[in-house]
């Protein structure tokens, strides 16, 4: 089995003010680009805004933004700006100064689908067997 390739997602201008840093997997990559958009001509990505904010915070476990799921795995909830009502989950998990997410997610309901259950159970297990790997470069995002 391939290992999951994670790189880091430099969110500010200046990453020592962060508390932890924030690995992500290409379809994490993807999921938050969706989001872009552009207001008065300018890129704007407000998922990438609250995961700056909350590496400021050391993607500290507040059970509103980021919530523990099972077995030590953890979802960031995001949602859309401006005319964008889309709601979204970014699973994964820590790594000692690291967030490392793996999988992500549309979510309208508060209920977790069984779909969902099922990707997070593949996080689980991609944790569990250490199915990923810190890849080299990357610069994701950056406001």
């Amino acid at each position: 089995m391939n290992k999951i390739i994670v790189k880091p997602l430099l969110i500010g201008k200046s990453r020592n003010l962060y508390k932890k840093d924030l690995y992500v997997s290409d379809e994490v990559r993807i999921f938050i680009q969706s989001f872009d958009r552009k207001e008065n001509n300018e890129p704007v990505n407000v998922v990438l805004f609250k995961l700056d904010y909350l590496a400021r915070r050391g993607f500290d476990v507040d059970n509103s933004n980021i919530r523990s799921e099972w077995k030590g795995v953890y979802r960031i909830a995001v949602k859309g700006g401006k005319g964008d009502n889309r709601e979204g989950r970014i699973i994964g998990f820590y790594d000692k100064n690291n967030f490392i997410a793996i999988c992500s997610f549309f979510k309208n309901e508060q209920k977790l689908k069984k779909q969902q259950k099922v990707i997070i159970d593949k996080v689980v297990n991609i944790k569990r067997a250490k199915q990923w790997m810190y890849g080299i470069g990357g610069n994701y995002g950056s406001n």
